[in-house]
């Protein structure tokens, strides 16, 4: 799959249907555990690179710049959010896809900081 099918791919609606937490970072490997969620989150990506994302309350929305090399999408919002403790308006998510499996997409969460914390996402595109 080219670079431009994957940019079109990960437009639309997508809800946040699991999510992938650090269990135990002390050991080695470090332990994740999954868990079904239930009324996720949603992201929309839209086609001019505006996006609507709920994960954060009330400021959601924003412009967003897709790098499908690197699989990383970079979020810029209209006003600070509070991400792990940290007010922040820019936010950089690593991304893998599954376009078998009801097309998901599952995001890496992580601090601005590079710290241990850090957090994943399943969604599903709902359209």
């Amino acid at each position: 799959m080219d670079q431009s099918q994957v940019s079109e791919r990960i437009l639309g609606k997508w809800v946040q249907i699991q999510s992938f937490d650090l269990a135990d970072g002390s050991t080695n490997p470090t332990a994740w555990e999954w868990n079904d969620v239930e009324d996720g989150f949603k992201l929309e990506l839209l086609k001019d690179n505006n996006f609507i994302y709920s994960a954060f309350g009330a400021c959601g929305t924003g412009t967003y710049s897709f790098n499908p090399t690197l699989q990383r999408i970079d979020f810029e919002f209209d006003c600070p959010i509070e991400l792990f403790g940290e007010m922040t308006q820019t936010l950089t998510e690593y991304f893998d896809m599954n376009f078998n499996q009801n097309q998901r997409i599952i995001l890496a969460h992580s601090s601005n900081a590079q710290t241990q914390k850090q957090a994943m996402s399943m969604l599903e595109k709902v359209r």
